[in-house]
């Protein structure tokens, strides 16, 4: 049986040698071991061996090898870097592979603040191959000159059980905050906590993020949900907010929209915002019984959340541009135009370095979230359908399992 070593640790992490991927949602980087965790998983469960290396970097003469137990240096050894890219460190001796999320349509090739690690093409140079999760990375990557990029996606694999219990059971008695910035007390922020009554509502969009992540356009969603429930009042808009609850919390929400995102006297009873850990099948559980998946992302690498909506069935009101070209269309979802433009610098950690993203729509999405809520039962059937075939032909356990073998030559 091969082995696989991989590394995924920064920071104050590869101190912890007893940690097996802890993620604390909201904290830097947690994405990246997310993303680490399927691919991982995937390639278990097709009988590969998982062999962590927390420092790659210290293996550098012929004796430190032995100090990997079974680690043959004259074997063919392949070495997985789940990192983000300034954290890149090479295992000598191996075949390494950098898994690389990008949603951006350029590369830097300088050394930004002097800082080589900053230059990514160097960094991604260093690398056997690079794994992407999207064909528009692939593309970025190819037009700078790298030819030696492959297409594999990290796998979406729906649990065997998902609960069957509503989205009342699973958040209609938890903390949540309602949209609700025109009361926002700068000096002391208090808390706004409400009870899901589902029982008011007759269709149900739900959406998954960071706050703190410009790229996913909250004031966009927000903007356009309240304009449009404001006419449908029996809309609701649920957003499971990803926070660490450590220097974030549930009742910073609005804070953020008004002092961060400029949203000042924005309110809505029918959208609201929750924090509560869920377990896999329960947040399986949450997407399937929503109606849809709405998404105002400027840019994606992949996009796991929606991904996961739609391999049960949640239709998604979504752009389709960089990651999402490859899995939102006409056919299984509600496509929200939008034009290639500047983005916003907060969104990156590269100063003074300019990219572009692709900014959504405002009257397409709200035009979208209209004939969301009209849509005949037949057509959102026939739109459902599609979404899950599409994760199952792209993202699915056989077809990601044997892009994996291939590409490991077995």
């Amino acid at each position: 049986m091969r082995t696989i070593n991989y590394s995924y640790r920064v920071g104050e992490e590869k101190n912890i040698p007893d940690e097996t991927h802890e993620i604390v949602f909201g904290k830097a980087h947690y994405s990246y071991k997310v993303a680490a965790r399927k691919y991982l998983s995937l390639m278990e469960s097709i009988g590969y061996g998982l062999r962590e290396i927390i420092r790659p970097e210290i293996y550098k003469h012929a004796v430190s090898f032995a100090h990997i137990e079974n680690y043959d240096v004259n074997d063919m050894n392949y070495h997985f870097i789940f990192k983000p890219i300034e954290h890149f460190n090479v295992l000598k001796t191996a075949f390494n592979i950098g898994v690389f999320a990008w949603e951006f349509d350029s590369i830097i090739d300088e050394d930004i603040n002097k800082n080589p690690f900053n230059n990514q093409k160097r960094m991604l140079s260093m690398l056997d191959e690079i794994w992407v999760p999207s064909n528009y990375t692939k593309k970025v990557l190819n037009a700078s000159g790298f030819d030696n990029v492959r297409f594999v996606p990290a796998p979406i694999l729906v649990p065997e059980i998902i609960e069957a219990s509503s989205i009342t059971s699973l958040i209609g008695e938890c903390d949540s905050v309602k949209l609700n910035t025109a009361e926002v007390n700068v000096e002391e922020i208090l808390p706004f906590k409400v009870n899901v009554d589902m029982s008011n509502y007759s269709k149900t969009y739900i959406a998954i993020l960071n706050p703190w992540d410009y790229r996913k356009n909250l004031t966009g969603l927000l903007t356009t949900f309240t304009e449009f429930s404001s006419e449908h009042p029996g809309a609701l808009l649920i957003i499971k907010v990803i926070i660490d609850n450590k220097t974030t919390f549930l009742n910073n929400i609005n804070e953020i929209l008004h002092i961060h995102l400029g949203l000042k006297g924005l309110q809505s009873s029918n959208v609201i915002f929750f924090s509560k850990y869920l377990e896999e099948s329960e947040m399986y559980s949450l997407m399937k019984n929503a109606d849809y998946y709405y998404n105002m992302s400027f840019a994606e690498g992949q996009f796991l959340p929606i991904l996961e909506a739609m391999s049960v069935g949640t239709v998604a009101i979504s752009p389709d541009s960089t990651a999402m070209s490859d899995y939102i269309d006409d056919d299984n979802a509600f496509v929200i135009d939008s034009t290639l433009t500047k983005c916003d610098p907060r969104s990156h950690a590269f100063d003074d370095v300019e990219f572009n993203w692709y900014e959504p729509d405002l009257e397409k999405a709200t035009e979208q979230l209209k004939l969301s809520y009209a849509v005949t039962r037949s057509d959102y059937k026939r739109k459902s359908k599609k979404a899950i075939a599409t994760v199952q032909r792209v993202y699915g356990l056989e077809t990601i399992s044997r892009v994996v073998k291939g590409a490991l030559n077995d």
